[in-house]
C-alpha cells in the first residue's frame, strides 16, 4: 500500500505481471506485482460486506449471527456492485440466507466484474411501500462485459420478482430455485437472458419458474449431475423463447409445459426426457392463453427447432405434444402418451 492512486491512470492494467488485480485494500502498492488482500474474518452484516468489498479482496467469507436454531440471516438494503473478481461465500459451519426486498436489487455486476456466490440461500421478503420506487430490479443482475456465477446455492422468490437477469456471462451449478405463486401482480421470468446476455446451466432443479431468453442459453448437465425442470401451473413452460434466442438443450428432464417460442429463435433439444406431472389432469397440460393450436409440451410455432433423441412418456392432454412450422424431430421415442 505503498504506491500513488494518483499516479495509476484509468488507462493502466487492471492486474498485476502475476495477474492479481491492482489495487487492494484500497491503496495500490509499489512495484509489478500487488500483494493479495485476505479478509482476516467473516462479515455477518450487508453494511460489513460492502465495505470489505471496497479493499477489493479475492473472497469473502459471510457468518451471519444465528439466532437460537434458526438460519443465519443476513439482510442486504442497497445493491452491492461488483467490478472486479471476487468470491462470495457462507462459511461450511453456518450457511448464510440473504435478505432482500422484492423489486430490490442484492448484486450487480458492472463491467469487469465476476462475482462467484457460493453456498447461501438468497430469499426475499415483503416490499415496504413506496421503497423500491416504480421498476422492480431483479435479485442478482448481470450487466454486459461482466460474469457471474451462482453455485451450491438455493433461491427461493415469488412469481412476481425476476431471480436472475443476464445481459453478460452467468454460470448456474447445483441450485435449487424454487417460485412460490402469488395472488395478483404481474408474472415475472425466474431468469431473464437479455440479448448478448450467455447463460450455463449445468446444474439445477427449477420449479414453477420460467426462463426468458432472447441471447443465449446453454443447459447441459455437468458428469454425474442433472437439470430438472418442474412445472405445476396451467401452460406455464419452462422455457419462453423470443426472436432472437438461440438455445441448446441436452440430457434435462421436463415435467409439464416444456417450451414456448417465437419467430427467429433457434431451438435444439437432444437426449432429453419429458412428462406430464405427477395425477395431473388433461386440462390442466391443454388449457392455453394463446388459441387452441398451442402445443402441449413444445410449442416451437415459427421457430427453428431440432428435436433429437429424446423421450416423451406419460403426456396427457388433447393437444398435439409438439408443434412448429419448422420442425425436426429424430430418433426420439413416444411411449404411454
Amino acid at each position: 500500500n505503498k504506491g500513488s492512486d494518483e499516479a495509476y491512470a484509468e488507462t493502466y492494467p487492471k492486474t498485476d505481471l502475476a495477474g492479481n488485480i491492482r489495487i487492494q485494500e484500497k491503496t495500490i502498492d509499489l512495484g509489478a506485482y500487488e500483494s493479495a488482500y485476505v479478509a482476516d474474518k467473516p462479515v455477518s452484516t450487508g453494511d460489513a460486506l460492502k465495505e470489505e468489498l471496497a479493499k477489493k479482496p479475492a473472497e469473502i467469507v459471510i457468518e451471519a449471527p444465528t439466532e437460537g436454531e434458526g438460519n443465519a440471516e443476513l439482510t442486504i438494503k442497497d445493491v452491492i456492485e461488483v467490478d472486479y473478481p471476487v468470491t462470495i461465500k457462507s462459511s461450511d459451519e453456518k450457511p448464510v440466507t440473504i435478505q432482500v426486498e422484492e423489486g430490490r436489487s442484492a448484486f450487480t455486476t458492472k463491467a469487469g466484474g465476476e462475482l462467484t456466490l457460493d453456498n447461501v440461500t438468497i430469499a426475499t421478503t415483503k416490499a415496504t411501500p413506496g421503497s423500491t420506487g416504480t421498476t422492480a430490479e431483479p435479485v442478482i443482475k448481470v450487466e454486459a462485459s461482466s460474469e457471474a456465477t451462482l453455485q451450491n446455492s438455493t433461491l427461493e422468490i415469488p412469481a412476481t420478482v425476476t431471480a436472475i437477469k443476464a445481459e453478460g456471462k452467468m454460470t448456474i451449478s447445483g441450485v435449487e430455485l424454487t417460485v412460490s405463486s402469488v395472488e395478483g401482480g404481474t408474472a415475472a421470468p425466474v431468469i431473464n437472458v437479455v440479448s448478448g446476455g450467455n447463460v450455463t446451466i449445468d446444474n439445477a432443479a427449477i420449479t414453477d419458474g420460467t426462463i426468458e431468453v432472447t441471447g443465449t442459453l446453454t443447459i447441459e448437465p455437468a458428469e454425474k449431475k442433472e437439470v430438472v425442470f418442474t412445472q405445476t401451473s396451467e401452460d406455464k413452460p419452462a422455457l419462453d423463447l423470443k426472436g432472437g434466442a438461440n438455445v441448446t438443450v441436452t440430457n434435462a428432464q421436463f415435467t409439464g409445459k416444456a417450451v414456448e417460442a417465437a419467430s427467429g429463435a433457434i431451438i435444439n433439444f437432444s437426449n432429453c426426457n419429458f412428462s406430464s406431472p405427477k395425477d395431473t389432469k388433461a386440462v390442466r397440460m391443454t388449457r392455453s392463453t394463446g388459441g387452441d393450436d398451442n402445443a402441449t409440451v413444445i410449442d416451437a410455432g415459427d421457430a427453428t427447432a431440432t428435436i433429437e433423441g429424446c423421450i416423451f412418456t406419460g403426456i396427457k392432454g388433447k393437444q398435439p405434444m409438439l408443434s412448429g412450422k419448422n420442425l425436426t424431430v429424430k430418433s426420439c421415442l413416444f411411449y404411454d402418451n
